[in-house]
C-alpha cells in the first residue's frame, strides 16, 4: 500500500493511528504492507522518493494507492509540492497521476479526498 497525504489536516491518518484492536503495529506489520506514508515513515528526501519509485516499478499492478486530502489541479498542480527531485518539484497532482497509473486500485480516503472538502 502507498498512502499519500496531499493538502490535508491529516485527520484520517491520525484516526487510523488510534486503532486499538488490533493495534497499529500489528496492522502495519501483519495486516497490510505499507510501503509509503508521509506521516508514519522515518525516510525523508531521496530515500522516501526511492520508496515511491520502487513501489511504482516493482509492485506495479499490485499496490493500492490511498490518497488523503485534496489534490490541487490549478496552476498545473504547483499549489502542492510534495517532494523535490534534483531541483525539480514533484507536485501532489503529479505524484497521484504517476502512482495511480500503475496501482491496482486507488482509494480516496476521507471527505477532502472524496469531495474536495
Amino acid at each position: 500500500m502507498v498512502y499519500l497525504e496531499i493538502c490535508t489536516c491529516s485527520g484520517d491518518i491520525m484516526s487510523f493511528m488510534n486503532v486499538v484492536d488490533p493495534d497499529l503495529a500489528e496492522v502495519m506489520f501483519r495486516v497490510i504492507d505499507l510501503r509509503f506514508q508521509n506521516t508514519l515513515m522515518p525516510a525523508q528526501g531521496e530515500a522516501a522518493l526511492a520508496l515511491l519509485d520502487e513501489a511504482r516499478a516493482r509492485w506495479a499492478g499490485r499496490y493500492i494507492l490511498v490518497v488523503e486530502g485534496t489534490v490541487p489541479t490549478r496552476f498545473a498542480g504547483r499549489a502542492s509540492v510534495v517532494a523535490d527531485r534534483k531541483g525539480v518539484p514533484i507536485t501532489g497532482l503529479e505524484a497521484v497521476r504517476l502512482l495511480a497509473e500503475r496501482a491496482r486500485a486507488v482509494v480516496a480516503n476521507g471527505v477532502c479526498a472524496s469531495f474536495g472538502g
